[in-house]
């Protein structure tokens, strides 16, 4: 640790640089004595241990130039000392002035001075520092890559290609020999990428440190295109945890909305633990869960931008979300901001949208996908590209990104069940970037966030307790070896054989496990979870137990970690002890024998191992091609396509873990051939090496990815099956409810008929009586009638039953309007009311008008072909008739209220009607038409359609049936699934009422359901 004079802190020394030098003397040294100057001086010793680590993705830039500061507490940008390996023993400074501040900057100088002078990236992106073991306060990493005057590169990592090259090759940027910059091919770019990382104050039980030699504090710093806007976000004020949590909260909302917030939960309180994968070359480095994919897609869309460079789409998007705008394409506040922005934006949805279909199209291995969605991204970018020219970049593409997604699942970094479930998840997150009506950061969204989060730790959990195992089995192995070289075990050859051979299988066993990697990625996610459950505890401390679980994990991947190191360290010193003892006891051919043959043997179970997980994976692709047809098939099916997906996936994991071990043995047998004298360890070497250098994985690993790919069609067909028959079962039970509406069981629809039958018996009984009468009706008991042609009123009332109908009429041009209602009541009981105003001229001036949205009484309105009159109208031709009637029946069942319209075309002789309204609980519409052109009415077609059922959506239900010549009424019943409109069921005529067949084979009778008579 630092021993020191006088001890400063990097933002000390910068203050101090900035005061300059003091010192005195005088103009006249000839006449002036002047004393001896005092020196002071300053020391330090300084150890750099806190690791900051990381990778510009966009997608990789290599040789890029890496600049390292701190913000100070306004949020300046000022220098700061770093170096790029650990130094446990410290480093001594000293400075020396006429004054202690000068002494103090001379001191700081002399800190920075021995900063590198360059750091650079490496190929796959990565750099790494290390600041004062004391550090804490926020850093600010820039990492530049040039399109001229220096060697750095960027890595395309967009499906759509990067533009074009100047000439077709050249060695500096070496590709296919064309002039496409394709999907993982390098080429020159001028981008900026920033990242400002808050290092807290070192705790004892933060589990902060991995534990590597010199380190004391690990820091994942990925620098990607979000973290750079939300850098942007916090230059310029005070930075900590809680101002890095809020700004990217903040960015993630505005920029890809909430769906996307919650999928990247892990992160969402620092994206710089994210966005370390390039997505055309994964190398293990993080885990491709949903979380990190996402990041990794979206950095892929916006590589595709035409047109767009990555400086300005960082600039244009920090303004927006600075200024508080949603980066939604339909947000009009953006527009109103920059005009640029809407159109930005629109681009990048579109662009982010084509970049994860594709990712799922081919994962899915769906052909007629994978080129629906590859057609859609090309033509995107190059509208008038030819059917060759579409048809060479899905070529070239599929086969880029097929590779890229082997890389990921050869690394560890997913399987391809795994993989393509985040996939979708991704798909899902970014349908739709920005936010609209939910940008609103409230209780619900933190209550969502917290569910995710608890939810991934207790997956990374149950990872926590599979490395624990794997740790155990390697200290175990370790152990085990160790005592094979204990004091006194080894006195000959066969000893140091067993001891030798022990080591080299526990080395095969370390390189297969990769438990670094392992412990490493579940840290770096932990101090992620770790990160977003403070967020939620600064919200509501009732959040605490989550705080808690996160800590307890990140402190258990800590101690994995730690365990990992240390058996690697010991592993190393083992490797080296039996090196020696090999020479020690001449085993060493003997030695290359036996861990040539061990993992021979290992090999060849492997290879059994493989051979069985490809029978059990077409077993189960055999076993889940079943029937669906009806809800209980599909469930059933759905489990076994499930499986399927596992066991291809285990299938194509085990042609993997055969293949590494078959890496390992051919190594050994070159190994043991190289070392090999007598003429049988030369024959043996060489049948070994021949034996498993004949071992041809290729056409297994394109057999489990297509097995994958039969196994996911079979999973996507349950799923469907199960989705349809679960609308099933919302149609079955909107039927049920449609079949007992008033207005379709006989008893409602007889009422109707029954008032309609009263009001033509009535009229026609007083259509002789002359222009004006009045008295009581000799058919109708009850009933007396009040009339008059000169003004156009008509008044029937039944004192007993409380009974009425009222008209009132004006001619109008062409047309006879009228204004009516009526209180009915049928045979059964029902009442009728078809409503007008008390107001006599109001209700007749509404249906003037006859704007059936202002409409609240009751309206008919007869068209002719000419202007009428009370004595020109005998002699006019109607053309049209027309009714809007609003209208409640009350029957003790499900009544009705609602609106039924009407219109006759007197020159087409087709006469509809409409019916819109409620009936019980079901909101519906109901239309019919006929023709008359024959001598009997016939009902050509109805239509319901249901909007809801008790306040629920009914799915957009649509029962339609149709007749003609004088047949039974036929139709079908569909429903919205999938985006689009499907028939779930056929519909024919029976006696008092219909049956409908459903698609699972189901035959339901709905009796007492008249088709409604509109011939009346």
């Amino acid at each position: 640790m630092a021993s020191h004079k006088n001890k400063f802190t990097p933002i000390a020394a910068t203050v101090a640089l900035s005061l300059g030098l003091v010192g005195c003397g005088s103009d006249n040294d000839n006449n002036v004595t002047v004393d001896k100057a005092v020196t002071y001086s300053s020391s330090e010793t300084i150890s750099f241990s806190t690791e900051v680590s990381g990778k510009a993705i966009k997608g990789a830039l290599n040789n890029a130039v890496v600049s390292v500061s701190m913000l100070d507490e306004s949020g300046e940008s000022t220098p700061v000392a770093f170096r790029l390996e650990p130094s446990t023993d410290g480093e001594s400074f000293t400075g020396e002035g006429l004054s202690q501040e000068s002494a103090d900057s001379e001191l700081a100088s002399a800190i920075l001075a021995s900063n590198p002078e360059t750091v650079l990236t490496d190929d796959s992106g990565a750099y790494s520092i290390y600041l004062e073991d004391s550090f804490t306060g926020a850093v600010y990493i820039t990492v530049t890559a040039s399109a001229d005057g220096d060697d750095s590169l960027v890595r395309c990592d967009s499906y759509t290609g990067c533009g074009t090259y100047d000439q077709a090759y050249t060695p500096e940027l070496p590709n296919d020999g064309d002039l496409n910059i394709e999907f993982g091919e390098w080429f020159k770019a001028d981008i900026e990428l920033s990242v400002v990382k808050y290092i807290a104050p070192a705790d004892a039980d933060s589990g902060s440190a991995l534990g590597d030699l010199g380190v004391t504090s690990a820091n994942t710093a990925n620098v990607s295109f979000l973290t750079s806007i939300i850098s942007n976000l916090m230059l310029g004020s005070s930075v900590d945890s809680s101002a890095v949590s809020t700004s990217t909260l903040q960015a993630v909302i505005q920029i890809l909305g909430r769906d996307a917030a919650l999928t990247l939960a892990p992160v969402l309180a620092d994206l710089s633990l994210s966005g370390g994968t390039d997505i055309s070359s994964p190398d293990g480095t993080e885990e491709l869960n949903a979380s990190n994919l996402l990041m990794a897609q979206f950095s892929s869309a916006v590589q595709s931008m035409t047109g767009e460079s990555i400086n300005d789409l960082i600039s244009t998007f920090s303004s927006a979300v600075t200024s508080g705008s949603s980066v939604d394409s339909d947000d009009a506040s953006i527009a109103a901001d920059d005009d640029d922005v809407a159109s930005i934006t629109a681009s990048l949805q579109q662009a982010v949208t084509n970049t994860v279909n594709i990712f799922v199209a081919i994962l899915s291995g769906d052909q007629a996908q994978i080129t629906a969605a590859l057609t859609a991204a090309y033509l995107a970018n190059n509208p008038d590209a030819s059917e060759a020219d579409i048809a060479a970049y899905i070529s070239e593409t599929q086969a880029a990104v097929e590779a890229s997604i082997t890389a990921a699942i050869e690394s560890g970094s997913a399987t391809r069940e795994s993989l393509l479930a985040a996939a979708e998840e991704a798909q899902s997150a970014l349908e739709t970037l920005g936010c609209t009506s939910d940008c609103e950061i409230d209780d619900a969204f933190y209550a969502d966030l917290a569910t995710t989060v608890t939810t991934g730790i207790t997956a990374s959990e149950v990872t926590l307790d599979s490395i624990e195992e794997m740790v155990i089995t390697a200290q175990t192995d370790l152990e085990t070896a160790q005592s094979y070289n204990a004091e006194g075990v080894i006195v000959d050859d066969a000893s140091a054989l067993a001891f030798t051979v022990a080591v080299d299988s526990l080395v095969a066993y370390s390189e297969a496990a990769d438990l670094l990697v392992k412990t490493t990625r579940l840290f770096t996610t932990a101090q992620g979870y770790v990160s977003v459950a403070d967020l939620l505890v600064t919200q509501n401390s009732d959040y605490q137990s989550i705080a808690d679980s996160a800590s307890d994990l990140l402190s258990g991947a800590e101690s994995e970690n730690s365990k990992v190191l240390t058996f690697n360290d010991d592993l190393a010193d083992l490797v080296a002890e039996a090196d020696a003892v090999k020479e020690e006891y001449d085993v060493v051919v003997a030695s290359a024998r036996e861990t040539a043959n061990s993992l021979y043997a290992a090999a060849m179970l492997s290879e059994e191992t493989a051979t069985a997980a490809e029978v059990a994976s077409e077993n189960a692709i055999l076993a889940a091609d079943v029937s669906l047809s009806n809800a209980e098939e599909a469930a059933a099916g759905l489990v076994l396509a499930e499986a399927a997906v596992v066991a291809s996936s285990e299938f194509e994991l085990a042609i993997m873990e055969f293949e590494t071990a078959l890496e390992q043995a051919i190594s050994a047998a070159t190994e043991y051939a190289g070392v090999a004298e007598t003429d049988e360890d030369v024959d043996a070497a060489a049948e070994l090496l021949a034996s498993l250098e004949a071992y041809d994985t290729d056409a297994q690993s394109a057999l489990a990815t297509d097995q994958f790919a039969q196994a996911q069609a079979l999973k996507l067909a349950a799923e469907n099956a199960v989705a349809k028959f679960t609308v099933l079962e919302s149609v079955v039970s909107t039927t049920d409810s449609v079949a007992t509406m008033t207005v379709l069981t006989h008893t409602g629809t007889e009422s109707v008929v029954d008032a309609a039958d009263l009001i033509i018996d009535v009229i026609d009984e007083i259509s002789d009586m002359g222009d004006n009468a009045s008295g009581i009706s000799a058919r109708n008991e009850n009933w007396t009638y009040d009339y008059s042609v000169d003004e156009l009123r008509l008044s029937l009332t039944n004192e007993t039953s409380g009974e009425m109908i009222t008209a009132n009429a004006s001619y109008e041009g062409e047309k006879l309007v009228i204004a009516w209602g009526a209180t009915l009541v049928a045979e059964s009981g029902a009442t009728i009311e078809f409503t007008t105003q008390d107001d006599t001229e109001a209700a007749l001036t509404e249906c003037v008008a006859y704007d059936t949205t202002a409409i609240v009484g009751s309206c008919l309105v007869v068209s002719f072909d000419s202007d009428v009159t009370a004595d020109t109208v005998d002699d006019a031709e109607i053309v049209m008739t027309q009714s809007y009637n609003n209208v409640v029946i009350t029957d003790g069942d499900s009544g009705f209220s609602g609106t039924l319209s009407h219109s006759t075309d007197e020159t087409a002789m087709v006469d509809s009607v409409t019916l819109d309204g409620m009936s019980g609980d079901v909101d519906f519409s109901v239309m019919g038409t006929y023709n008359y052109a024959d001598s009997e009415a016939e009902m050509d077609m109805i239509d319901i359609m249901v909007d809801s059922v008790a306040g629920v959506s009914a799915m957009g239900y649509h029962l339609s049936v149709m007749r003609t010549e004088g047949a039974d009424f036929e139709g079908s019943i569909s429903a919205d699934y999938a985006d689009s409109s499907m028939v779930f069921g056929t519909v024919t005529e029976i006696v008092n009422g219909i049956s409908v067949t459903y698609i699972d084979e189901t035959t339901i009778d709905y009796t007492d359901v008249t088709l409604v008579d509109m011939t009346k």
